[in-house]
């Protein structure tokens, strides 16, 4: 504005525009420079510290202000004529973006780098080290793949499943013997309900051994006549203990069969493997409920 001033020239509309952006960028650039003196007082700094710490941070700060100035000369002067604000527009838009880039990429010394927002310069914190991973951490880490690796059912092809179906089928086989053989040799008032049960269970695994065939043949096999070997015990709660033994083993490997037969995509399998293994749970529930666990 002086030198606008001493030439006698008055600033019209274009200069006055000129004043209010470069009026603007002064004190954002002010409000940068006491925001990192701030920042460097709650560091720990002294106030003589932090201004001259502030003030190395001037030469970025000026370089806004003074590349607008020049800018702005071809558009106060109305350089170009009549089409002077429009045709020097370029000239200003140019420069302006260089200044502020200038401005928001400068380190301040402490591994950090601070960038200006209309509220002053945010620190962005250099990354972090990672920290090393304790011995618990790792062992806990280790051990949950081994559960994983565990609980992940093996992946098997149509003739696999197929043997391993036969193999469900010889043990249900066993479960049908050994369960009419329980029913009938457990005695005492206390175990008539569960001997009841029994039965039951030895009906259910009849079924379930007839469901199993029926799906091996689908599949294209040939359903086996193997079967494992009946426990029995002439003490009454060994004999149910040695039935639960039985069905839990059941429950685990029908949930193995279920995840293999879903990545085998036979559905049909699946939906029938399901059912065998909501009555096998019922039945360990039973049996835990007669020996009071």
């Amino acid at each position: 504005m002086l030198a606008l001033v001493s030439i006698a020239t008055s600033p019209g509309l274009p200069g006055l525009i000129g004043l209010l952006a470069l009026s603007g960028m002064v004190v954002t650039d002010a409000n940068a420079l006491l925001s990192l003196v701030e920042e460097s007082r709650r560091e720990g700094m002294d106030a003589r510290t932090a201004v001259i710490e502030g003030g190395r941070r001037l030469r970025p700060l000026l370089t806004t202000p003074v590349a607008t100035i020049l800018a702005l000369i071809p558009m106060t002067l109305g350089v170009g004529g009549r089409g002077g604000f429009l045709s020097t527009s370029p000239a200003a838009i140019v420069p302006l973006p260089c200044g502020r880039l200038v401005a928001r990429q400068r380190s301040d010394g402490r591994g950090r780098v601070t960038g200006t927002t209309r509220g002053g310069p945010v620190a962005k914190q250099a990354p972090k080290k990672p920290r090393a991973a304790s011995k618990t951490a790792a062992k806990d880490k280790a051990r949950t793949a081994a559960e994983l690796e565990r609980l992940t059912p093996r992946k098997l092809t149509r003739e696999q499943l197929i043997e391993a179906l036969n193999d469900d089928l010889a043990w249900e086989y066993q479960a049908l013997i050994q369960y009419v053989q329980h029913a009938a040799a457990i005695s005492g008032a206390q175990y008539d309900a569960i001997k009841a049960e029994l039965i039951v269970h030895s009906n259910e695994e009849h079924a379930h051994a007839v469901s199993l065939a029926d799906q091996i043949d689908f599949l294209g096999g040939v359903p086996g006549v193997d079967v494992y070997e009946a426990h029995i015990s002439p003490d009454a709660d060994k004999m149910l203990e040695q039935d639960l033994d039985g069905e839990l083993d059941a429950i685990t490997r029908y949930r193995e069969r279920i995840a293999q037969a879903e990545m085998l995509q036979e559905y049909g399998l699946r939906r029938a493997l399901e059912d065998i293994l909501i009555i096998e749970e019922e039945h360990a529930r039973d049996l835990q409920d007669a020996l009071g666990l």
